[in-house]
């Protein structure tokens, strides 16, 4: 007495296999889109915190160490540079700070390196051409270049 064979045979041909990898790799692209335009959805939690998340969390700082006067408000956040940025409004007063996009480092203030490069070329540049027409005693070069802060 002969048992039957009872194994299923599946067809994945090479396209099919494709064709399934390419189906998942959309659905997962359009979740990821979606995430990071829907603030409200769970899934940020899971990949870390949202713009909004981290805007209000450095409010909070501020509020709850008494870092103001005056309590602090959230304006707005966008992103800047690779970090967060938060407008906080204090009393009447608006300023920019910025925060890692984890949330564990809240900078108050900031330098602007790239306004400071084109005043240093300014004042190369103003010093080069003041030295052709004096003495150049008063650009003798004792004097660093102005951060413009």
């Amino acid at each position: 007495m002969k048992i039957p064979n009872l194994s299923f045979s599946i067809d994945l041909s090479r396209k099919t296999i494709l064709i399934a990898i390419v189906i998942v790799g959309i659905v997962v692209t359009g979740v990821l889109i979606f995430t990071n335009l829907n603030y409200g959805f769970p899934l940020p939690n899971i990949l870390g915190m949202s713009d909004n998340q981290i805007g209000k969390r450095a409010v909070d700082y501020i509020n709850n160490n008494k870092l103001s006067n005056a309590p602090a408000s959230l304006v707005g956040v966008s992103e800047a540079s690779g970090l967060v940025k938060i407008k906080i409004k204090i009393g009447a007063s608006e300023f920019d700070s910025y925060a890692t996009k984890d949330g564990k480092l809240l900078f108050p203030q900031v330098f602007d390196m790239t306004r400071a490069e084109k005043n240093s070329t300014q004042n190369t540049s103003d010093q080069s051409s003041a030295s052709g027409q004096g003495s150049g005693a008063e650009n003798s070069g004792s004097k660093s270049p102005s951060c413009g802060v």
